[in-house]
């Protein structure tokens, strides 16, 4: 994920995102509600380079996309 934030390369953060959020919910599977797994299949994982919910479980989801995404926080990640 780093090399990815440093080379600017939202395809690899997104994969990096993505992945991290499959592997929380394989390691710790009852973290990951079906409704939060089922709402990040359908609405994040097809429509952006990548998504990862806060805690792995809900409350907010983070995504990388190169567009403006309606009622978005901005992260902006100083190096």
């Amino acid at each position: 994920m780093l090399e990815s934030i440093l080379r600017k390369d939202i395809i690899g953060l997104g994969e990096s995102m993505t992945n991290t959020f499959l592997a929380w919910r394989k390691m710790l599977p009852y973290t990951v509600p079906v409704y939060v797994m089922k709402e990040m299949e359908e609405k994040y994982f097809p429509n952006y380079a990548g998504a990862v919910t806060s805690g792995s479980g809900g409350g907010y989801v983070m995504v990388a996309s190169e567009y403006a995404i309606e009622g978005e926080l901005k992260i902006k990640v100083r190096f």
